[in-house]
């Protein structure tokens, strides 16, 4: 809890059998109205991919009899329901989830993945409507109460426009690809692949197969259509100008409208086929120094760097919009390094150095970091696909001062200790007492040194100077930082110390 006080959980915590949710259920002696905050370090998909650490804040209402209630249910496709409620909801009870008076299946009807005030349902195929039914205890809120009954016929027929195709463009990624851009989503229907005719130099009609496995939508933009100008032995011969047909039903959009027949018409030219700019292969995002620039976290914040395979235009790439860390905040990018001739040693050309904004992320961890929008220096390199990376980051959270006191004085020794606690343990300091200016009423005592004993959570500077006089008098006396303070944590945070005021 907030207090401190730690929170026993019952044998019912655990994952869900789908993988896709985690139930945390808290002992019933819990107190009540206080925050208690739940963390998981690290949760990994079946994948492997790891997530952020997870940090979640929850109280325990004494007073929450409230049902949840469905604010809206909308058909998705012609087999899909999607229904919002007011508050997140858990504990699922399918045999009470009907539609047309059937109960769904065990698994067609779980509570969103990214959204847990949405129930997702599947359904039969229909070409008109239904009538959906969640009985009265179908689902709980996070507090316990079950729903009241909802019933609502359900509209399938609201799309019937077939995808088109809007654009199509060639580029080069490893061997020529045609780009084709629909109207909207497609999944790919077609099972075969699709043939490229033209003419060759001798004014012969040509034609080429490219195969099924050659042809994929898009895994972020399912708009995207993307041709592998390969016919599985050897690329395409460039220079040349092919016509492909798309035919009728080879894509359809989500509610099975089937697209029609395109005919398109390309040329497979090298000056045609520009690059898209991308990362670098090997540790394309790294959280240490990538051009031994001399950055460090105590003189820099927390940063990573980004690592391109080619020179980069400087204003897309300083741009912090076009980056993104997980769970965090940019502070800003900066360009570090760009040569579009000469590489560094990891065989970057550009590197941009993205700055975390301070105490933005607040555990050790893996996060995604996505880069977007940046361009390439030269014309023929255009415009990156959208990249992400999961690379582990040191929490940034900087110590700060919490308590300040005197400890003690020696008229003898002519020496004042005054005893400094942070928020977190300190370990590290580059330049050993060379942190602090001692001020009394406000005037620097150019004088007075200040050094420390070990480092900790509680430190103990010693100040040259009986201080005891000043203090009887009820003089203001403080430490301020010097332009070298450097005193961090264990991540190489450094404190967020500009004065302490001891007295």
């Amino acid at each position: 809890m907030a207090d401190g006080t730690p929170v026993t959980l019952t044998g019912a915590s655990g994952p869900a059998a789908d993988g896709k949710s985690y139930t945390v259920a808290f002992d019933p002696t819990t107190a009540v109205n206080k925050e208690i905050t739940v963390s998981f370090p690290a949760l990994k998909d079946g994948a492997g991919n790891i997530s952020i650490p997870l940090t979640a804040k929850v109280t325990i209402s004494g007073a929450d009899t409230v049902k949840p209630a469905v604010t809206s249910a909308t058909s998705t496709s012609p087999t899909t329901i999607k229904v919002k409620f007011a508050e997140p909801i858990t504990n699922v009870v399918n045999a009470k989830v009907k539609f047309n008076g059937v109960a769904v299946g065990a698994t067609e009807a779980v509570v969103n993945a990214d959204d847990n005030t949405v129930l997702d349902i599947t359904v039969p195929a229909t070409t008109t409507s239904g009538a959906l039914l969640l009985e009265a205890g179908a689902v709980e809120d996070l507090n316990g109460n079950p729903n009241a009954e909802f019933s609502k016929a359900i509209s399938f027929a609201t799309d019937t426009v077939a995808p088109t195709v809007a654009t199509t463009e060639v580029f080069k990624d490893g061997n020529n690809k045609l780009r084709v851009t629909f109207s909207e989503d497609v999944t790919k229907v077609g099972t075969t692949g699709l043939t490229l005719k033209y003419t060759d130099e001798y004014g012969v009609a040509k034609t080429i197969a490219i195969p099924d496995l050659r042809i994929a939508v898009d895994t972020t933009d399912k708009k995207v259509v993307v041709i592998d100008l390969h016919d599985g032995t050897a690329p395409v011969k460039e220079n040349v100008t092919y016509t492909v047909d798309i035919t009728g039903g080879y894509f359809a959009d989500t509610f099975g409208n089937s697209s029609t027949l395109k005919t398109v018409t390309f040329v497979n030219s090298a000056s045609a086929a520009t690059s898209k700019l991308a990362l670098i292969d090997t540790d394309p995002i790294v959280v240490t120094d990538a051009v031994a620039s001399g950055a460090t976290r105590t003189n820099s914040g927390a940063f990573v760097d980004v690592q391109f395979k080619d020179a980069v235009e400087a204003a897309s790439a300083t741009n912090k919009a076009n980056y993104t860390v997980e769970g965090a905040e940019v502070e800003k990018a900066e360009l570090v390094y760009n040569n579009p001739t000469t590489a560094t040693g990891t065989g970057a050309k550009a590197v941009v150095r993205v700055y975390i904004k301070d105490n933005t992320i607040e555990e050790s961890g893996n996060y995604n970091v996505t880069v977007s929008g940046v361009k390439g220096y030269n014309a023929n390199v255009t415009e990156m696909n959208s990249a992400t990376k999961n690379v582990q980051i040191a929490e940034n959270t900087r110590p700060t001062v919490t308590a300040a006191s005197f400890k003690a004085f020696d008229a003898g020794a002519t020496t004042s200790t005054v005893s400094v606690t942070f928020s977190e343990a300190i370990a590290s300091d580059v330049t050993p007492d060379a942190d602090f200016d001692l001020y009394v009423a406000g005037a620097k005592v150019s004088t007075a040194t200040v050094t420390h004993g070990a480092l900790g959570a509680t430190i103990e500077f010693t100040i040259n100077k009986d201080l005891s006089a000043d203090v009887a008098a009820n003089k203001e006396v403080k430490l301020v930082a010097k332009s070298g303070f450097d005193l961090a944590d264990d991540n190489g945070n450094k404190a967020n110390v500009t004065e302490v005021v001891v007295h």
